[in-house]
């Protein structure tokens, strides 16, 4: 399996793209990203669309509320590894202090850190707040509406 993670430049420009948009983020304006950003759209209904980011099949998500309004963007930094390999987890953990790196010299000091066999980093906003987490086979970048976030973190669920 080759493993791929974005480059700095990519992330950088990925951030800079993402944070240009103006929150609340209708559901009809999201779905200009695929385009804007060279991503392949796999399904699509009126909350959800799957996407190739370039990083594989479901490499993205961008999931919406039953108003049509953007609740969350979750796209990948890396492309899978194999949960069983430890040179792949052992990867993966560089890649995240790496990516973590790049995303904390572009937005400052994160605003939460949480640890964890799933670490999870995040950049609170006014409207949105931008993460990053390490699941067990990938890194996610995560942009969602504060509220949102708030009710996920009340829930336990952390925004996965």
């Amino acid at each position: 399996m080759t493993r791929r993670v974005l480059d700095d430049q990519e992330i950088l420009d990925l951030l800079a793209g993402l944070r240009a948009l103006e929150w609340p983020l209708p559901m009809d304006r999201a779905t200009e990203l695929p385009r804007r950003f060279e991503w392949t759209v796999e399904y699509q209904s009126e909350t959800v669309v799957e996407l190739d980011t370039g990083l594989g099949p479901g490499s993205g998500l961008i999931d919406a509320d039953g108003n049509g309004v953007v609740d969350a963007l979750r796209l990948s930094v890396t492309s899978r590894v194999d949960r069983n390999s430890e040179p792949d987890r052992a990867w993966l953990r560089d890649r995240f202090a790496h990516v973590l790196g790049v995303m904390t010299r572009a937005l400052g000091e994160p605003t939460l850190k949480r640890p964890g066999p799933s670490p999870q980093v995040r950049w609170r906003g006014g409207e949105y707040t931008i993460g990053l987490t390490r699941t067990t086979v990938n890194l996610k970048l995560l942009m969602a509406r504060n509220d949102y976030l708030d009710e996920d973190d009340r829930r336990g669920e952390g925004g996965h």
